[in-house]
Formats: structure tokens, sequence, C-alpha cells
């Protein structure tokens, strides 16, 4: 049995003793259940970060001896020789690949705070044209009418274009957004130009996490408040 598949044994048990409670003492055994899914998922994310930090030194490597076997042939043959347009395709091909695992590295290092049935998690990262994150930006919900929705806030993408918005049914009653609302996650720069505005709603939906990359172009790096109506 494989490292991983270790993880989810205590997982199991406690989804199988989850389903067996009572309805009044199910609740605290699903909050036990998420807390632990959290923990779990975390551990994962480290082991495929230091698996892709591994492949990364193994590609740069590979790119350091590419870039002397191009200088060689090069200095022999020209710089218009089939031999160094194809080791420049590969070149190419190689730095695309480094910058893919630059952005799968700075996924699986995201960590997520402790959550529970009570919370709604959104988040994920805004990025550019090149794939790279994008700081500064101001990430909020609007409605359908183009309204600044407060309740959930809003957050600033930071280093690597991560974001994070939370929302919380903090007394455990019926919340001030309904299930039914429509929510859509809109990107704006430091002069409330709106960047990118979903084209489908969200849903608050209390326990549950949406991941949502956004990908913009040109987008401008200080974020603000976004201004409310």
């Amino acid at each position: 049995m494989k490292k991983w598949m270790l993880l989810f044994i205590p997982l199991i048990c406690l989804w199988t003793q989850c389903a067996s409670q009572k309805t009044a003492q199910r609740k605290a055994y699903e909050n036990k259940l998420i807390s632990e899914t959290d923990r779990l998922i975390g551990q994962l994310d480290r082991m495929s970060a230091q698996g892709f930090q591994m492949l990364r030194r193994f590609q740069k490597i590979k790119a350091d001896v590419l870039e002397k076997e191009k200088k060689r042939l090069s200095e022999k043959l020209g710089k218009r020789h089939p031999r160094v347009k194809e080791i420049t395709k590969s070149i190419k091909e190689n730095n695309k690949l480094t910058l893919a695992l630059k952005t799968e590295i700075q996924k699986a290092e995201i960590s997520v705070s402790d959550y529970t049935a009570q919370i709604w998690l959104v988040h994920g990262r805004v990025l550019n044209g090149q794939s790279l994150g994008v700081p500064g930006l101001t990430v909020s919900f609007f409605d359908q009418n183009q309204n600044w929705i407060e309740e959930p806030g809003y957050t600033i993408t930071d280093a690597i274009g991560y974001y994070a918005l939370t929302y919380c049914d903090k007394k455990n009653e019926n919340p001030v957004l309904p299930e039914t609302k429509e929510l859509y996650l809109t990107i704006s720069d430091s002069e409330q130009n709106i960047l990118h505005r979903a084209g489908e709603p969200l849903y608050v939906k209390f326990g549950q996490i949406d991941y949502l990359d956004i990908s913009i172009v040109d987008p401008d790096q200080s974020g603000t408040p976004p201004a409310t109506h």
C-alpha cells in the first residue's frame, strides 16, 4: 500500500463513526471530519510540493546542459544548423515546463486555515497571461446588479496571487446571505476598474470549499476596497 493511501485510514474510520451517530451528535463528528480532511490534504500538498521541487531541480540541471550544448554546437555548426534549431526548441519546451512546475509548487504550498461546517471558503489564485500570480488585486463578490456584497468582505491577492474569502455563520442561525443568493466573484484594480467578473454565480454553502484560479491580462497591482453603492 502506498504511503499516501495510509493517510486516509483514520479518515475512513472517522467517517464510519459519523455515519453511525444520531442527528444530535452528528454535527460534532462532521466538524471533526472536516478538520481531519483538511489536515490530510495539507500533508498531501506538502508531499506534492517536495516532489515538484525535486523535479524542478532536475529541470534546472537539464536547462544548464541544453544551454551548454547549444553553445557548443553553435560554435561548431553555426546558429542556423538544424541540430542547433532542434536544441533551441528543446530549451523553449523545457522553459515552459519549468514555469508550469513553479505554478504547481506555489499551488501545493498554499495553506488553508482550519474550517468547520459553519464556514464557506472560496480561494484560488489570480494569474496573468504567463500563468504567474498577480499580487495586490482586490477580490470580492458582487450581485447581478453590480453591487458589492459586503458580508463576505474582500481580500487582496498576496505575493503569489493567492486570495481567500470566507463567510461564516457565526451564530449558527439563518445567515444574512441565503443559499439562493447569486454571488459573482469579481477582480478589480486600485482604481476600482473591473478586471474580471465571473460569468457563473457561486452560492453560499457552509462546510464547502470552492477553489478557483482566474486569468486576467495587464492588471494594475495595488488593491483597494470595492466601492459601495
